[in-house]
């Protein structure tokens, strides 16, 4: 018996449908690296912002601790001091964290719209108002503790401390 060859031909492609598939293979590869960069640029981003963050709380956690160590002292001056300086803490902190307000009173309530413990902190932002106003105010200890409390409190809400 004699085997016979099949001969197969391969399917011939011209020129022109040699460069149609070039041109997808070429528009394929820039859409893939197209998206490719995108998503390394997100990436950069998110780090940066997470370095920034890191760097606001590292801040902030320094700058409580002073403020706590200035509320320990005794005097009644001492405590006021710690307030007015928890308070700016509080409103700085709020104006780097893109919360929008002219105001320290317009940022709480703003703020307190999306975390809603954050109310309590109004109590301590009054007494710092009648300590920056009201020059015969008087602050007592429990008054005072109180609102460092509020401010502590209202750090951790947000995540910082």
């Amino acid at each position: 018996m004699k085997i016979q060859q099949v001969k197969t031909e391969e399917p011939r492609v011209d020129n022109q449908e040699k460069t149609e598939i070039f041109n997808d293979k070429i528009i394929l590869f820039l859409v893939i690296a197209i998206i490719l960069i995108f998503i390394i640029n997100f990436l950069k981003k998110l780090k940066r912002k997470k370095r920034t963050e890191r760097k606001l709380k590292d801040k902030v956690k320094t700058d409580w601790m002073e403020i706590l160590e200035i509320s320990k002292k005794e005097g009644e001056i001492f405590k006021k001091m710690a307030i007015i300086e928890a308070d700016k803490l509080l409103d700085n902190t709020l104006k780097r964290m893109g919360v929008p307000g002219t105001t320290m009173a317009q940022r709480l309530k703003y703020i307190t719209q999306k975390y809603p413990k954050l109310k309590t902190v109004w109590e301590a932002h009054k007494i710092r108002n009648l300590i920056s106003h009201e020059s015969n105010f008087e602050l007592y200890k429990k008054t005072s503790s109180k609102c460092m409390y509020l401010y502590e409190n209202a750090f951790k809400v947000l995540g910082i401390l």
